[in-house]
């Protein structure tokens, strides 16, 4: 275990954040920008070690790094931290935590979960859905990213009960710094996602494929993840090696949206659909699968949100086509996020949930 010194005076109460993995993606990013933009709390990020690290190191975050999530980890670090505020990310780090609730609470800490997506495993009866059941009442707080993940929920009339909705953020000012700290030429299309089974990579290749069979596109991918071999292998087959460019995890993708025209999600499900906001803040129209909290982003006015193929390729062609249609889109996904992206808003109801923990 990373050691992490806790403050001889502590000034502040602490907020330990548990993460199930030491990947940087929507529901890490989330936790970065709470450190950072909620600065009445002292703020410790928990998970194994990984591409976070970088991350961490970078924004001056403290880390206690684990071999893994697990009961004993758990129970580990809070015994010998016993921060204030137990902020468990997720299905695993709040079952886990909920679990094992009596170790925070019967030394005065808190417990609140967040839920960053919709799980297909918590729309049906199964083990995630009925234990988080089970453990609903030992949170003081459940945060969800957007209505969505409560309505999709089995066992709905439950949450509703403990949870408040909270739209996530985006730091503008830091994006628009770090994405001009390299030049990284020029794209067409942008796909920011993790290289797994809900992002549907291979729906993205074959939307792609389509694409360039009627005119040539340059893609770049940011990401990586676990069908990684399975993706190279169908670029290969389908002869995309100079069309798709793949530049595995990026600490810092955003010159790499600055520098594409459009950004493209084929996701299955979102719980919020963080990298949508990310584009569209930085003047990107989105396409994407009409899935989850996505909708409260996108609209027919800023990208398209569709599940059909046919209508992938003819959003993507048109943007890329016609100038007009591309830029008018363009003003409005920038406009439109702005609304949506209300920090101070955002930190008032963060800093709410912690008093009231």
């Amino acid at each position: 275990y990373e050691k992490y010194v806790v403050m001889e005076e502590k000034n502040k109460k602490v907020v330990f954040h548990f993460l199930n993995t030491g990947n940087y993606s929507g529901a890490e990013n989330v936790v970065v920008n709470i450190a950072q933009l909620v600065d009445r709390y002292e703020h410790v990020y928990v998970s194994p070690n990984g591409d976070i690290n970088e991350v961490l190191k970078r924004n001056n975050i403290s880390h206690v790094a684990i071999p893994k999530l697990s009961f004993f980890s758990f129970w580990h670090i809070i015994s010998k931290y016993k921060p204030d505020i137990v902020h468990a990310h997720d299905f695993k780090a709040s079952i886990i935590a909920g679990i094992l609730s009596k170790k925070v609470t019967n030394y005065g800490g808190k417990l609140i979960s967040q839920l960053h997506k919709n799980d297909a495993r918590m729309r049906k009866i199964s083990i995630v859905s009925v234990l988080f059941f089970l453990i609903l009442k030992r949170f003081s707080k459940i945060i969800v990213v957007s209505q969505s993940v409560i309505d999709e929920y089995v066992f709905k009339y439950k949450l509703e009960k403990k949870t408040v909705v909270i739209n996530n953020i985006v730091n503008l000012e830091k994006i628009e710094r770090e994405s001009l700290t390299l030049n990284a030429g020029s794209y067409d299309i942008i796909y920011l996602a993790r290289i797994s089974k809900e992002k549907n990579p291979l729906r993205f290749l074959n939307i792609i494929e389509r694409v360039n069979e009627r005119r040539p596109v340059k893609v770049v991918w940011v990401g990586d993840g676990s069908m990684l071999n399975v993706v190279k292998r169908t670029i290969s087959l389908k002869k995309l090696d100079k069309v798709v460019q793949l530049l595995g995890f990026q600490s810092n993708p955003y010159p790499y949206i600055v520098a594409s025209k459009i950004s493209i999600l084929t996701s299955k499900y979102e719980g919020f659909g963080l990298s949508a906001l990310e584009a569209q803040l930085l003047g990107k129209p989105v396409v994407s699968t009409d899935v989850g909290g996505i909708r409260a982003i996108v609209t027919e006015d800023t990208g398209l949100l569709t599940n059909k193929d046919d209508e992938f390729v003819n959003e993507i062609i048109k943007l890329l086509d016609n100038q007009h249609y591309y830029l008018e889109k363009q003003i409005n996904a920038k406009n439109r996020s702005k609304k949506i992206n209300d920090i101070s808003e955002y930190v008032k109801k963060i800093n709410r949930i912690y008093a009231e923990s």
